[in-house]
């Protein structure tokens, strides 16, 4: 499989994950239809699952990246710190030879060696390090990191996982809001 064949299934997956998810949660919403709603007179559980389910996947795809830098508590870099400096000099230089607009480079004050790629697009993406990957590796391996990471923002790997991982989260706030409610008898 080329490159070209990888974006196109990434692209036909990231559709088709939204699409059986706003279908989902339309089934959840005439599932309570048919079970609470019978007196109402109209499809309001069925109205509510697809408006959740739109704004979910909508926001997802917006916003996902954010919320996962948000949620990993990256900061951006500080160029005055040499190793900081390091890593956002060898993302610039990657981008170039990746061929890809200059991703945001944040980093993780954690001491353990990881880093990751987020973002919808190569437009809108971000690559994050760790402090302990940054304190451990030398420039070249650096590199090394940095290039595998543009490799999922070019192939567009990252969208696919940042949808799945962004509808998951939905999944599950759903899923305690019910508890909760089946829990309290509203």
């Amino acid at each position: 499989m080329n490159i070209y064949e990888q974006i196109k299934k990434n692209n036909l997956s990231t559709w088709l994950i939204l699409s059986v998810f706003v279908t989902l949660l339309l089934v959840i919403g005439m599932g309570f239809d048919y079970f609470y709603g019978a007196g109402i007179g109209m499809p309001l559980f069925t109205i509510i699952g697809l408006v959740v389910g739109i704004i979910s996947s909508y926001s997802g795809y917006m916003l996902g990246d954010k919320l996962v830098i948000s949620s990993t508590h990256a900061r951006e870099l500080n160029l005055d710190d040499l190793k900081e400096k390091q890593w956002q000099d060898v993302v610039e230089e990657m981008s170039i030879a990746a061929g890809i607009p200059l991703p945001k480079v944040y980093v993780i004050d954690d001491p353990s060696p990881n880093a990751f790629a987020t973002g919808r697009d190569p437009a809108h993406s971000s690559i994050v390090a760790t402090r302990g990957l940054l304190e451990m590796l030398n420039r070249e391996e650096l590199q090394g990191v940095a290039s595998h990471e543009m490799s999922h923002i070019k192939n567009f790997d990252t969208r696919v996982m940042l949808i799945v991982a962004v509808l998951v989260g939905s999944v599950a706030l759903l899923a305690g809001w019910a508890g909760r409610m089946l829990f309290w008898g509203e």
